[in-house]
């Protein structure tokens, strides 16, 4: 790292606009800090690393305190790495000297899946092992070691046997029509093989002391009730009445629906795409001169993709076999969570790379190919960013951890009405299709990376580049940061616009409460109240906030809305 790199980092540090998952601060004066094993244990299991700074201080103003003796610390802790952590870390070193004080900078690199859980070898690994959490080092949980151990090969509990009689719970039509469909597809011996052969091969029967028992995928796939064995694999699907699913609805209901959805996994797939179908909000779109087509608030293609996803590359191991799929619809989102975080050599940076794929239930994906439900070639979540492209909507949220892997769908229209109005009034020289999206994308989300500029236009990493250059030079986008941090913004020209047109249509009664709250920021609705007592009723000043919130012109600095300390800010 280059000093003035360094000098960066500590200042996106000071305004809040760096990850401090990814960075920790560290004094270390004279001594190593008794905490650093477990920092350089959890960057290297967290994904990209992370950067330790020896000789800065804490939040919120990170002085640069320095050390002393640099080259001996360097020693220590290169020798740490060595001979403390197993498997041993490989950091790079950085000196640099700030107004006469050294510091010394870690770049700590991720681990390889075949090395993870890299632990402190005198606690063992299940005691030893560490992951980052926000700002935080924490231990991990005898799973989450458990997963990152079996990320190093294949595992096999979709192959495990149940034992009882195939016959007495598989569907034996459904299993007629795979093996057909099996035979129709194959080439070789396979196609003449016969039933119990096939289906052994395909590891929907497996032998147990002489007799055929089905597989935990034979069940889930072909099973009348899988739920009578494993009464958690099964899906819950939610309908919220709000968006924060904190608060209730008018009559105080805490979900409009509250549905399992059980069966084998085609008949959950078909349930839940049923369920949608009949809460997601529709339009009509004429698609000829007299044909009419109803359009969903999400693209089906890209809503049966992702549970699809879920129900199959789900944690089905013994540990994880008491937690459910759950299938979340709120008014702004739509969201899928299932157990069990990405596997293998997946993360969340190559997760829409075709060329990239890895199935933690092999026998379960082969044997939803044969049955048509996928097309098992690693091209799932391209194909859902590839819908949401089409519809122009927000790229999907991913979130992983180790325990758990979620989606989130928003609603967001990218080119309505309203923004292509807003579009016509920024006055910024000519864009292309792709910066145009990519301007929207900043707009709502607030920033936008390299990586998701690529995403979000089905570009590479190279065009990407260019383009959004060519914004940040033509007045539209602010870059901050370099390197792995960096990312983009409206720029302020474009931000003052921004405000501008949101307190431009605000009422007239809300631009008073908007007034206020920037004068005494931050302020408590209990203050707006007293201070506005004369001119708004209480329940006039929650409608407001609500929709001023809703606006983004007002934030609230805890989202919990009945929060004592809750205050709210201008953006």
């Amino acid at each position: 790292m280059l000093t003035d790199e360094l000098l960066e980092l500590i200042e996106e540090l000071k305004l809040g606009r760096v990850e401090t998952q990814k960075i920790e601060c560290k004094e270390a004066r004279r001594n190593i800090p008794r905490s650093l094993s477990e920092t350089l244990s959890a960057f290297s299991n967290t994904h990209g690393g992370g950067i330790i700074l020896l000789g800065v201080g804490d939040a919120p103003t990170f002085p640069i305190l320095g050390v002393e003796n640099i080259e001996s610390l360097q020693t220590a802790v290169a020798n740490m790495c060595a001979q403390e952590l197993d498997p041993p870390v490989r950091p790079q070193f950085s000196l640099h000297n700030i107004s006469g004080r050294s510091l010394l900078i870690i770049e700590v690199p991720e681990a390889g899946t075949s090395e993870k859980p890299i632990h402190i070898r005198a606690r063992g690994i299940y005691h030893g092992s560490f992951i980052r959490q926000a700002d935080g080092d924490h231990q991990l949980t005898e799973y989450e070691v458990l997963k990152l151990l079996e990320n190093r090969g294949q595992p096999r509990h979709d192959m495990e046997v149940v034992d009882v009689d195939y016959d007495a719970v598989l569907d034996s039509k459904v299993l007629e029509s795979f093996v057909n469909r099996v035979r129709e597809r194959s080439h070789g011996p396979i196609a003449d093989a016969d039933n119990f052969t096939i289906l052994r091969s395909t590891h929907v029967l497996a032998e147990r002391e002489g007799k055929l028992v089905p597989t935990v995928s034979g069940l889930l796939m072909f099973g009348k009730v899988p739920q009578f064995f494993f009464p958690n694999l099964r899906v819950v699907f939610l309908v919220y009445p709000n968006s924060d699913p904190n608060q209730p609805g008018p009559n105080g209901e805490r979900y409009l629906v509250n549905e399992p959805v059980e069966g084998n996994i085609p008949a959950m797939l078909h349930r839940i795409i049923i369920l949608l179908g009949r809460h997601l909000q529709k339009r009509t779109v004429i698609t000829g001169s007299i044909e009419r087509e109803e359009s969903w608030e999400y693209p089906r293609e890209a809503l049966r993709e992702a549970l699809a996803n879920a129900l199959l590359h789900r944690d089905y191991s013994p540990q994880a076999r008491g937690s459910q799929i759950q299938v979340a619809l709120y008014p702004d989102r739509l969201t899928i969570s299932n157990p069990g975080g990405l596997f293998g050599t997946v993360t969340l940076d190559n997760i829409d790379q075709p060329d990239v794929q890895q199935a933690r239930n092999s026998a379960l994906m082969r044997i939803a190919e044969d049955l048509g439900i996928v097309e098992n070639r690693g091209g799932g979540v391209g194909a859902i960013i590839s819908a949401m492209r089409k519809y122009n909507l927000s790229l999907p949220l991913f979130k992983n951890t180790l325990s758990r892997f979620g989606l989130t769908f928003k609603n967001h229209n990218l080119l309505g009405h309203d923004t292509l109005m807003w579009l016509e009034t920024t006055n910024i020289g000519h864009l292309n299709s792709n910066q145009r999206l990519a301007l929207v994308y900043a707009r709502n989300e607030g920033r936008i990376t390299n990586r998701e500029y690529q995403r979000l236009c089905g570009v590479d990493t190279i065009i990407a580049t260019r383009e959004l250059g060519e914004m940040v030079h033509a007045g539209a986008l602010s870059m901050t940061g370099t390197r792995r941090w960096a990312f983009y913004e409206l720029s302020p020209k474009l931000s003052g616009l921004e405000e501008d047109m949101k307190f431009k249509n605000l009422p007239a009664d809300s631009k008073l409460i908007w007034k206020y709250i920037k004068d005494n920021q931050p302020v408590a609705r209990k203050d707006i109240i007293k201070g506005l007592k004369n001119t708004f009723s209480p329940n006039q000043i929650d409608y407001r906030l609500e929709k001023m919130v809703e606006a983004k012109l007002i934030v609230p600095t805890n989202t919990r809305e009945k929060a004592s300390n809750r205050k709210y800010i201008i953006i």
